[in-house]
Formats: structure tokens, sequence, C-alpha cells
């Protein structure tokens, strides 16, 4: 028996083929609009692998994944997303719904939102990284969180006017407790931590820019993105790795 609805599926086997979130983001924004909630929701599940898109322009879908043709769209999704997660090995269902307006004020809430907070946690890394500067005996290593320190206020700036956010100054009880981190713990273990630190904001950044940006603010974060991974990340990595540390 025949579905009423217009239903389209697309279904493909684990291979190199498959799409990842951002991707299958790009490809149903050629013909959907979602709000940032909804496109936060698929790029939270980037580490699996999609394996098939179901769309519906009549009925839906509900949370578990099952079509219905109710007229009640409303509380139905519009778009399921099968997805495969290697880490639980499980099939998973993901559904979106499908915004009525691109410029909604709850998306424009929840970028400015993220930017917020990823521009403190940049403006906290930064007093860090200058604080350890300021009280490293190392030449070596207070150059290189000077220029950390540098290149984080620099993005927190781009983000604060980009966003028109409050400024924010603040060496905060977390950020303190990271430098004992500094004092205490073994250089390499230290730098180990920072790493990890970086490419979580870096992630955060990206995500930002992917979900929200205009083509001409979109250069000068890939600016900023394009410099913490040449300055930052890069020279973290070669840092953790040498055993003269």
């Amino acid at each position: 028996m025949m579905m009423k609805a217009n239903l389209t599926q697309e279904k493909k086997k684990l291979n190199k083929n498959q799409l990842n979130s951002r991707q299958a983001l790009k490809r149903l924004e050629r013909k959907y609009t979602f709000s940032v909630v909804e496109k936060e929701k698929l790029l939270k599940i980037s580490h699996c692998v999609i394996t098939g898109i179901a769309e519906s322009s009549e009925g839906g879908f509900t949370e578990d994944g099952e079509f219905h043709s109710a007229h009640d769209t409303e509380a139905l999704g519009s778009v399921r997303i099968s997805y495969y997660c290697p880490k639980d090995r499980k099939q998973k269902f993901l559904i979106l719904k499908k915004a009525k307006n691109l410029s909604n004020s709850n998306s424009d809430k929840v970028i400015r939102w993220r930017a917020k907070r990823i521009y403190r946690t940049l403006i906290e890394t930064h007093l860090l990284y200058r604080r350890i500067a300021e009280n490293c005996k190392k030449i070596y290593f207070k150059s290189i969180f000077s220029k950390f320190a540098h290149i984080h206020f620099q993005t927190a700036e781009l983000l604060k006017n980009n966003y028109d956010l409050e400024e924010y100054r603040q060496f905060t009880e977390s950020s303190l407790l990271e430098f004992k981190k500094f004092q205490l713990l073994g250089k390499s273990d230290f730098l180990n931590h920072c790493l990890n630190k970086e490419q979580k904001i870096s992630a955060s950044i990206e995500t930002l820019v992917f979900l929200n940006v205009t083509p001409n603010e979109k250069k000068l974060f890939r600016d900023q993105i394009r410099n913490r991974n040449e300055y930052m990340i890069v020279t973290l990595k070669k840092l953790k790795e040498d055993t003269l540390i």
C-alpha cells in the first residue's frame, strides 16, 4: 500500500561515499530552511555516519522515526535522518522540523547566546595565557603563551564587534584553577590539556561560522580559525610530542 504523502528516501550502505552531518545539512538547505536549534541537532552527530534521509511534504515523522499522515504537521518533523554511531554501534533517527522564518527571533537569540559563550571563553583563556606568560621562567614558553593570548584576544574582539556583545574582562575561578594546573602539572600534561581545550574552542567557532555568518564575515572568521590552527594547535601538538619538555 502506497503512502499518500509525497515521501522520498535515500538509503545507502556504509561506505566512503556516505554523508557526514555538515554535508547532509548543506544538501537539505537547498530545499528547506531550518532554525539554528534544528541545525545544531544535526551538527551534534558529526561523529556519526548519515545512512539515509527521508523527506515528507505531507504528514511527518514522530521522534521515534515513524511516519504519520496526520494533518497536524506542527507536532511532526519534515525530515528524518537515519544515522549510525560507531561509538555504540547503533542505528538511530534524528527528526528535523522546517522553520517558518529564516530570521526568526529565537534563532537570533540562540546564535547570540552561542557567540557570547565563545567570547567569554576566549577572554578567560586570553587572561589565563597572559598570566602564564608573565609568570613563566622559560623565555620560549613566555613567547608562545604571549602569542596565544594575543590570538585569543583578536578572535574575541571579532566576536564582540560582530555580535555587539558586552565587553567582558573577568579572570574566573575556573581560570585560576587552570593556572594552578600550569604550576602543578608537568609541562607535557598541561600542554595536552591546552591542546584539547583549543581544539574544542576552534570547533565551536567553526560551528558558529557554519550556522550564521555572512560571506564577508566568513572570510574574517576563517582567517582567525587559520591563525589558531597554524600558530596554536600545530604548535601545541609539536610541543606535546617534544620529549625534551
